[in-house]
């Protein structure tokens, strides 16, 4: 009997430790697929990442392209007046109009006709007095009138023209009382360019004009 007890001792031993290695097969095996299935994940999210870069980098290079070939069109005097029409402000007829240098300015009376209309703000406000025909106490100078090559920077203001504020920032004043400033209306910045859409005379010599930018 005693052999026998042994025995099956034995054999109990024997499947106890074939169970303890089973379940650390089954433990290997489980962490191995685990750390698989980590490692796929990984890789998937890294080709998504490198695929949105690739992505992102055609876009980028195609807006690169895009930028450069507008730029060379901006370069050529069609080029640069297309640039202006399609930004189609007040301020950028303006400044397409007193523009020196490269690209070469072709369409100023194109541009001259399209400011009424444009998008800016408008305003009256004091530009000067005439006195003994001369145009005194002048808060600006002419920088550029249509058709006239001669020195008329110092001269009273006329339909057209385009001007630069020489002093300190202006209120303007509203269209139908020249008397009372415009409440909460954007007055004439200094250094800033705008365009005359009018000019009166009130009393016997202070000059008002209209102006748009």
């Amino acid at each position: 009997m005693k052999r026998i007890d042994d025995k099956i001792k034995e054999i109990e031993k024997k499947d106890k430790t074939n169970r303890v290695l089973y379940i650390g097969f089954v433990v290997v095996i489980a962490g191995f697929m685990f750390y698989a299935l980590q490692a796929e994940k990984k890789m998937k999210a890294q080709d998504k990442t490198i695929t949105e870069q690739l992505e992102n980098e055609k876009e980028l290079t195609k807006q690169l392209k895009d930028t450069i070939y507008l730029l060379k069109q901006s370069q050529t005097p069609l080029g640069f007046w297309n640039e202006t029409k399609l930004d189609g402000t007040a301020k950028s007829y303006i400044d397409y109009i007193t523009h020196i240098g490269m690209p070469k300015v072709e369409y100023s009376d194109e541009a001259v006709g399209k400011i009424e209309s444009a998008n800016g703000k408008t305003g009256w406000l004091f530009a000067g007095r005439m006195v003994g025909g001369q145009f005194t106490e002048s808060i600006l100078d002419v920088v550029w009138r249509k058709g006239n090559e001669e020195n008329y920077q110092d001269s009273k203001p006329q339909k057209d023209d385009i001007l630069v504020n020489t002093t300190s920032n202006r209120y303007t004043y509203s269209d139908s009382d020249l008397q009372n400033k415009n409440p909460g209306s954007l007055g004439w910045v200094s250094g800033s360019k705008v365009f005359v859409m009018d000019v009166k005379t009130l009393g016997s010599n202070a000059v008002y004009i209209k102006i748009k930018f």
